[in-house]
């Protein structure tokens, strides 16, 4: 791990890439308590660690090499590289946590085919992320946080649940052009360090970003 950092990422960035290693082990150590072989959602290994990493993982304990991997290659003088980063730690979070914190209601959770037709009848020409913030009129908003707006999709309540809109963006290819995602905007309502990290990866992946909070809560 390099220790300088780029002039386009803030040390608020580098502190929520930092918690979000640090939570990812801590999921993964009480996914292990709890008995957690397998994760992933569907019986699918984690799309966006084989989309940015090529990596296969799907168990426990390739998820601990993930993490190690992942550790081992960040480049914090790479504003891309962090971005990847960040996105693949959260949906580590997000697939080991599934069986000792299942998806509770109304979160829509991990996007399956059945959703994925619901989404495309709806016919938006644009996505927005809502990171703790208000829908943005004429698009399809998926919103990460709690209690959520009316007419919004909601993913999930902690920051790390924004993975369920990159994969379905990336896997249908509505919202995005290869590793890009595209005709996206990421709207950030609640400034933390790990939803500053999250809104920081968005916009290094492709989206436009929103910064709509009233400063850092932390």
């Amino acid at each position: 791990m390099h220790s300088a950092t780029s002039p386009k990422t803030n040390k608020f960035v580098v502190r929520g890439l930092k918690k979000s290693l640090a939570l990812t082990r801590i999921k993964i150590g009480l996914a292990k308590d709890f008995g957690t072989e397998s994760i992933g959602f569907e019986n699918r290994p984690l799309e966006l660690s084989l989309l940015f990493s090529g990596r296969r993982v799907e168990t426990i304990g390739q998820a601990v090499e993930q993490l190690s991997f992942l550790k081992g290659n960040l480049d914090l003088n790479n504003d891309q590289n962090i971005a990847e980063t960040v996105i693949q730690l959260m949906e580590i979070i997000e697939g080991v946590k599934q069986e000792f914190e299942p998806r509770k209601e109304p979160y829509w959770g991990y996007i399956d085919q059945k959703k994925a037709e619901t989404l495309e009848q709806m016919k938006k020409r644009q996505a927005a992320v809502l990171l703790f913030s208000g829908p943005v009129p004429d698009s399809l908003n998926f919103y990460v946080g709690g209690r959520p707006p009316s007419g919004a999709i909601p993913l999930g309540e902690s920051p790390s649940a924004v993975v369920f809109f990159a994969q379905y963006a990336f896997k249908s290819g509505l919202f995005s052009r290869g590793k890009r995602l595209d005709k996206t905007k990421s709207v950030l309502g609640h400034k933390t360090v790990l939803m500053d990290a999250v809104h920081f990866a968005l916009g290094q992946l492709g989206a436009e970003t929103v910064d709509d909070s009233d400063g850092p809560d932390f």
